[in-house]
């Protein structure tokens, strides 16, 4: 799995709406209104991790420019984009750097130009640092989901994100609405048009991220894979059947949000005509592979993954999405058997896999799949309790030491220490490896 040091699609989270950057399925769409010669560059740089040479050149750029200017603006944005992106790539560890600083470049200049002729690329890139933190909480929390409502920290500023875009939507309609009624021609329509379609892609996604926080299946996950068709479907009406480029991501969501609400056949269409592109597109491969593990079409899973990884997965390029696929397959595909050494084995591949993830997708590439992991574990758990079934023959109980430092992990961040360290030192006590053993003490002791 070779990828660049940061990872493309936390790269996509930054918003990209002067950047032009890649994306991936349920990330950004560009809403490119201005251009700036070098602000190419930039993306190269987050590539990199070059995070300090980017922020100084958009820094000094800024400086330089007119500050009711569009450059301005451009490099408002883009300083944002990478603060956002350094945010990411730290996991939320650095002293030195807080995610109030991310938003600072846009805050001061609409706080200076509260009328500044791009106010509103600048609002959206608000939105689009708070849709990134947002998500990250979202995709890195195991918690009690199934045993209870999500937690208010998480749910609430991702109400008032869905609300804060809808709200920007609509002056972007009416700013449009009346340039369109003028019979206006100039290059601000467009602008306007690819920022009206990229602000309905992220309340489309924010939908999807609500259901995130529930149980799949569950009345609060429909209601918000359902919206997120709803919103997905109008803002596809909006845009020529034709015009498959500006389609794609919409399509992608519509798809997700369609096998959420269990609507497979649907949404297996949809995907289809994504995968006629060559190569074929990775987000649309994530979803067929999502969706063949929905129908347990374990094989053909298998075959579609192979065709892809080869028999090497861990040197082959992929997008995180893809991996992510490829990780679910790990942990959903049948056992052969209700041995736990098999059991113990499949735990080591997926150890071994979430490890290949984060050399190519960084630390939050790594969180997300830790995550997926840990809440597979509690789901399994619980159906087993509900059965009556044996742990061991049902449930994907935790025994590799790499998951169990991940589950360890995540009950010091939701402030059970003590669970974390009597959960540790029993391991400790009960693996045969004194190399792992040593670590899991240490662990517990810490």
């Amino acid at each position: 799995m070779t990828y660049p040091p940061f990872p493309t699609d936390a790269r996509g989270v930054l918003g990209v709406c002067l950047l032009m950057l890649s994306c991936e399925a349920g990330v950004c769409t560009a809403a490119e209104p201005l251009q700036a010669p070098s602000v190419s560059v930039i993306s190269t740089l987050i590539d990199r991790g070059s995070f300090e040479e980017a922020e100084t050149i958009c820094s000094e750029s800024l400086r330089q420019s007119d500050p009711f200017d569009e450059t301005a603006a451009t490099w408002a944005i883009a300083l944002s984009q990478v603060r956002v992106a350094r945010w990411l790539h730290e996991s939320r560890s650095s002293d030195r750097f807080t995610f109030a600083e991310t938003t600072e470049p846009v805050d001061d200049l609409l706080a200076r130009y509260p009328d500044h002729a791009r106010r509103l690329w600048l609002e959206y890139q608000r939105h689009l640092a708070m849709l990134a933190r947002v998500r990250y909480d979202v995709r890195t929390l195991v918690g009690n989901l199934g045993n209870g409502p999500p937690p208010d920290t998480t749910l609430a500023p991702l109400l008032a994100l869905t609300t804060g875009l809808q709200d920007l939507l609509t002056e972007t309609n009416a700013r449009l609405n009346v340039l369109v009624s003028a019979n206006a021609r100039d290059k601000l329509v467009d602008d306007l048009i690819r920022l009206r379609r990229a602000i309905a892609a992220r309340i489309v996604e924010s939908f999807l991220l609500r259901g995130e926080l529930f149980p799949e299946r569950s009345d609060d996950h429909l209601a918000a894979a359902d919206q997120a068709v709803v919103a997905a479907r109008s803002a596809l009406a909006s845009i020529p059947a034709n015009a498959s480029d500006q389609r794609t991501e919409l399509t992608l969501q519509l798809g997700e949000a369609l096998r959420q609400i269990g609507d497979l056949d649907a949404s297996w269409s949809l995907v289809g005509d994504l995968l006629i592109t060559d190569p074929p597109d990775q987000e649309a491969m994530a979803l067929r592979i999502r969706l063949l593990l929905d129908r347990e079409l374990w094989d053909q899973a298998d075959a579609k993954l192979h065709d892809h990884y080869g028999d090497n997965p861990a040197s082959t390029t992929a997008s995180t999405s893809l991996d992510l696929a490829r990780l679910r397959w790990l942990l959903q595909r049948p056992r052969e058997s209700s041995s736990r050494r098999l059991d113990e084995t499949r735990q080591r591949e997926v150890a071994d896999w979430i490890e290949a993830i984060a050399a190519g997708g960084g630390a939050f590439a790594k969180r997300q799949a830790e995550t997926l992991v840990l809440r597979h574990i509690g789901s399994s758990a619980a159906t087993a309790a509900a059965t009556g079934a044996s742990p061991v023959d049902d449930a994907f109980a935790a025994v590799d030491t790499r998951l169990l430092l991940a589950e360890a992990a995540s009950r010091i961040r939701r402030g059970e220490a003590k669970m974390a360290a009597d959960r540790l030192s029993a391991a400790a006590l009960q693996t045969s490896s004194a190399d792992d053993a040593v670590s899991l003490a240490i662990a517990a002791a810490a």
